[in-house]
């Protein structure tokens, strides 16, 4: 009985098998009468215009610190998790 059940999809995959190669299988060459070449360039211009709803104007002060010389170099003793991401934070 298992047997049975398989030759209908093998029987499918073999007439599948058998079109496929009918159809690939044609080595005839068409040719095609071509009647007008057409070549055109159009130009596109298009201007798009956007309502300004809110202008900010913000200005910020930068306090920078004056240089005294070398600084202090921190050591991260703790190589997990939390401490690569403090460490990625610094970094950023």
């Amino acid at each position: 009985m298992t047997r049975n059940k398989f030759y209908p999809l093998a029987l499918l995959l073999a007439i599948a098998a058998l079109l496929a190669v009918v159809a690939c299988g044609s080595t005839e060459t068409v040719e095609v009468e071509v009647t007008r070449v057409v070549e055109s360039t159009v130009e596109v211009e298009r201007t798009v215009e956007v309502p300004v709803t809110q202008i900010v104007e913000r200005t910020v002060e930068v306090m920078v610190e004056p240089d005294d010389g070398p600084k202090e170099t921190i050591i991260f003793g703790d190589l997990n998790w939390p401490s690569a991401l403090l460490q990625n934070r610094i970094a950023q």
